[in-house]
């Protein structure tokens, strides 16, 4: 008996070769299969009803496959490779109060001015208000900055004898835990411990409960790598951001880049924040302390490279000004990514000098496409207040 190879189909009998065709192309459609990944698997080349219906639907051949998908998912523009990766998210379900281009900046300098300034945003706080028992956002918010930062400023002074206490927080809305504030915080390592007791406390009095679940409240504050985990909480801070929100580009051919490029999380909806601020920031590192100083940040100086924003060299320019302690392995590391970054900027140089005509160019498309979408917006509103109007006068005329 000759045993079937399935490596000498082609040497079948042509309606045997069709008739493994037909099967192959019913059963990757019943099952779902076809189409599901990105390479051309069904291969169905037969002339039954089946593979015919698998090469309308996905294609006769592969590079007929491949221009179907670019024309339903077309690439996203190339921005370099010094920034993240588009990542799958939840950024396109509905709704949310996202942030803005603006106010991820404004975070920005702020935690790069705490740098200037010697504190290091090293400690990351989350806060689940509905399970300390409050619902209302807008008290949740109230109880965040009268009563437990308002405290902690005291706290903090009374164990440091200095009144700089540097702090940021985002409120979030989410599908499973509700309303909850990220919260990041300049504190001293040798104080670690005392702040996670003290703000079980405090959050224990305000909420005037006896015990807390653990779930309600969460602090981290390793003492390891403190530059490169207070970057990583800020970009986790603000993966609540709009995705089409963009930050002007000193080099490349893109005027201006996606902040969702530019940190390493996934998109995510932050909710619908009912509350009056979503984010917000300490006196001590606004924008006016900042505008007083005359600092501006990478971000506001049109720099998008990730390995820039992210050094840590404002930490570094504070310790110059101060005593430099070389033999701290963090400053040695400092000082080793600040040799590199040198020549990232002599780079920088040379391609914005050479993109800067596409530059202009893509400036200009994006001006015209921000002004053609703001008319397309104006007549989305008239023509929905026109139906609002509408069906207005027609329960009216009912109601006569």
């Amino acid at each position: 008996m000759e045993v079937f190879d399935s490596n000498k189909v082609s040497s079948r009998p042509e309606s045997l070769y069709d008739w493994m065709q037909e099967d192959r192309a019913r059963t990757l459609r019943e099952s779902g299969w076809a189409g599901t990944s990105r390479k051309y698997e069904h291969k169905c080349v037969g002339t039954g009803p089946n593979c015919k219906l698998a090469q309308a639907t996905f294609g006769a051949d592969k590079s007929v496959s491949d221009r179907a998908i670019a024309s339903e998912h077309p690439p996203t523009p190339d921005y370099g490779f010094y920034a993240f990766n588009e990542r799958f998210s939840h950024k396109n379900r509905p709704g949310g109060l996202r942030l803005t281009a603006a106010q991820s900046k404004d975070l920005y300098g702020a935690v790069a001015y705490a740098n200037t300034l010697g504190l290091v945003m090293n400690c990351h706080v989350s806060i689940t208000w509905g399970l300390l028992g409050i619902l209302d956002h807008t008290e949740a918010a109230n109880a965040l900055t009268h009563r437990v930062i308002k405290a902690l400023r005291q706290w903090h002074k009374d164990h440091t004898g200095r009144d700089q206490l540097a702090w940021l927080y985002v409120h979030e809305n989410g599908r499973i835990h509700g309303f909850h504030t990220h919260l990041m915080l300049a504190i001293p390592n040798d104080l670690r411990l005392a702040f996670r007791d003290w703000l079980e406390s405090r959050l224990s009095d305000v909420c005037r409960l006896d015990s807390m679940p653990k779930e309600a409240w969460h602090v981290t504050t390793p003492p390891s790598d403190p530059i490169g985990r207070q970057w990583t909480y800020f970009q986790y801070l603000i993966k609540g951001m709009d995705e089409n929100e963009a930050l002007p580009a000193r080099v490349g051919w893109n005027s201006h880049i996606p902040v969702s490029r530019l940190i390493k999380f996934g998109l995510e909806n932050p909710g619908d924040v009912r509350c009056r601020k979503k984010c917000g920031v300490s006196n001590l590192i606004g924008a006016k302390a900042r505008q007083t100083a005359g600092f501006r940040s990478l971000l506001d100086q049109g720099v998008t490279d990730v390995r820039r924003l992210y050094a840590g060299l404002d930490y570094l320019d504070h310790l110059r000004r101060s005593i430099l302690p070389m033999g701290d392995p963090e400053v040695r590391r400092l000082l080793e990514i600040e040799e590199r970054v040198q020549s990232i900027i002599k780079s920088e140089e040379e391609n914005r000098k050479r993109y800067e005509k596409q530059r202009r160019q893509s400036r200009k498309n994006r001006r015209v496409a921000l002004k053609e979408e703001a008319i397309m917006q104006a007549k989305v509103e008239d023509f929905q207040a026109a139906e609002r109007a509408r069906r207005e006068e027609v329960l009216r005329l009912f109601k006569i």
